[in-house]
């Protein structure tokens, strides 16, 4: 009989542990750790389906090593199978997901049955992942096909008949190009965080200097800056070495000027960064655009929200800025503070911790969510 999935046994008794693979292993591929370090590597490894777990065991063990597993692959089915069980564990269990809780000594037909329920629900869940994939992947080809014959076509007519045209069809087609961008641009973005925060875009770690990612924004940026009649500044800046995802901090700071740059009719927006005694690279981004209440910071950091509904009429946009930028620090360990005064101008401040070198696996292509919990935990805060 072919096998139907992969089980992995974590149990430091050997007789349990003989047990329960006597009992899976006609019908599954079944793996074995008697501690919690041993476990871990297997899942690093090897596409493990469900997991039988003593809570009791030498080492890492119990709900840290549950809420290990739970980090490395939300959707992993757990049996929690123990001779300790208390009402305490019963509920930790419950808020980590755990798909059953099993007291020793343990039924065969029982243990068969749990698993072959725990399996079936993992593959319900991947079939779900499969679907949602797909649909996002045909969305985005919808999305871009004719969004990009329209940007064709309308720079062909540009390109080949802009002597002949008037005044009023050179803006109109001018104009078919800009929104034509700027919807693009909306539509990635929502696909990019979706991806994000789905858990579907990896965490690479590289050494560089992060002047070479600010640095370039004043020639990068400088037609739509000098379109709108704002200055964008950056400060001199000193060697700022760090240890992350380089590719996801040039995302921030390029949706922070932006973002800023939108919210700003007059003025400057100004780009400053340090790196701390601890080596946190900070980034500093000030506009002096409309600003926000306190209140209202916290509502654009929730969601896809702009604090001012009057100001969706004047500034386009579906509150998405802020929202990618929370996600991806998140993503990178990094914290978020924002100081708005309304009327005065807007300064987010984010803070970007190194990733150390041991949180980097040979052979993997990029960090799992295992191997980067030594970054600090997310934090956004609004300031008067």
């Amino acid at each position: 009989m072919a096998a139907q999935g992969n089980v992995l046994i974590v149990e430091d008794e050997p007789g349990p542990a003989l047990a329960l693979k006597m009992i899976l292993k006609p019908y599954y591929d079944v793996y074995t750790a008697e501690r919690g370090e041993a476990a871990l590597a297997i899942l690093k490894s090897t596409a493990i389906d469900v997991v039988t777990l003593d809570l009791r065991m030498p080492g890492l063990s119990g709900m840290p090593l549950l809420g290990k597993m739970k980090e490395h692959d939300a959707d992993i089915e757990v049996i929690v199978i123990t001779g300790y069980g208390s009402l305490e564990t019963a509920v930790e269990s419950i808020n980590l997901k755990v798909f059953a809780y099993v007291s020793k000594p343990f039924d065969v037909l029982e243990i068969l049955e749990t698993t072959k329920r725990a399996l079936h629900k993992r593959r319900d869940l991947q079939r779900l992942r499969h679907i949602k994939e797909e649909f996002f992947a045909n969305l985005t080809h919808e999305f871009r096909t004719p969004l990009s014959a329209i940007m064709g076509y309308s720079s062909i007519l540009l390109d080949e008949h802009g002597g002949t045209l008037t005044s009023d069809q050179r803006h109109a087609l001018d104009r078919i190009q800009s929104n034509s961008h700027d919807l693009l641009a909306c539509v990635e973005g929502i696909f990019f965080l979706a991806a994000l925060e789905a858990g579907e875009i990896p965490i690479t770690p590289w050494s560089f200097d992060a002047r070479q990612i600010l640095v370039p924004l004043k020639t990068r940026y400088a037609d739509v800056f000098r379109e709108k009649g704002v200055a964008l500044q950056i400060t001199e800046l000193p060697t700022l070495p760090i240890r992350t995802d380089e590719e996801k901090v040039a995302k921030i700071v390029d949706t922070l000027v932006l973002n800023a740059l939108k919210f700003t009719a007059e003025g400057s927006v100004t780009v400053d960064a340090t790196v701390r005694p601890d080596a946190t690279l900070e980034i500093r981004v000030r506009d002096t655009g409309i600003g926000m209440r306190p209140e209202e910071v916290h509502e654009v950091l929730e969601g896809f929200r702009q604090a001012d509904p009057t100001a969706r009429k004047r500034f386009r946009g579906i509150g998405l800025g802020l929202r990618l930028v929370t996600r991806l620090l998140e993503a990178v360990g990094g914290n978020l503070d924002v100081v708005s005064t309304l009327g005065a101008g807007t300064e987010v401040i984010v803070q970007i911790p190194p990733i150390a070198e041991e949180s980097e696996h040979e052979g993997h292509e990029a960090t799992d969510p295992i191997a980067t919990m030594t970054a600090a935990p997310f934090n956004a805060r609004a300031s008067a």
